[in-house]
């Protein structure tokens, strides 16, 4: 299993490399061209532009910026997946999707390492959970589709 960590900024690209190689995990940086094998620990997402393709490689997506007072950040991508999404507590930036997808059973909060620790291990040792999960979380993403036209059409009709 390889875990695929994405820092959200550029600047901690290098910082993150190096916390990974001091905990002794063997890393492959996106940057490097090189492809990980079956060795490799993490794949260090360090460019820009391409998480929601990492997304498409992924079983399992926690969605950081959301075990600390941030706000959390966009749980719809991994959703569009098929992939159960796990996040922390503070969703305030997204609040609504998170709430939809917690009611459909595509998400899981969770309060802290130790608990994230456990769904990993929880969702990556039951298959059949984390297939429920994934096609929960996508069917929330069909079932909302077109939300920007129906409210285009609303504020068009508003204004006649």
């Amino acid at each position: 299993m390889c875990c695929i960590l994405v820092p959200r900024h550029p600047e901690r690209f290098d910082a993150v490399a190096n916390l990974i190689a001091q905990a002794g995990f063997s890393c492959v940086r996106r940057s490097s061209g090189q492809a990980p094998d079956a060795q490799t620990a993490v794949l260090l997402g360090d460019t820009m532009g391409e998480l929601l393709a990492l997304y498409g490689c992924a079983d399992i997506a926690f969605v950081g910026g959301s075990l600390v007072e941030r706000g959390g950040h966009n749980m719809l991508e991994p959703a569009a997946w098929g992939i159960p999404v796990l996040t922390g507590p503070s969703d305030f930036n997204f609040r609504e999707i998170a709430a939809l997808l917690q009611n459909a059973g595509a998400l899981r909060k969770i309060q802290n390492a130790d608990q994230l620790s456990d769904a990993l291990i929880a969702l990556a040792s039951d298959e059949a959970e984390r297939l429920r999960r994934g096609d929960a979380a996508k069917a929330v993403v069909e079932a909302n589709r077109g939300a920007l036209r129906r409210l285009l059409d609303a504020v068009e009709k508003l204004l006649r």
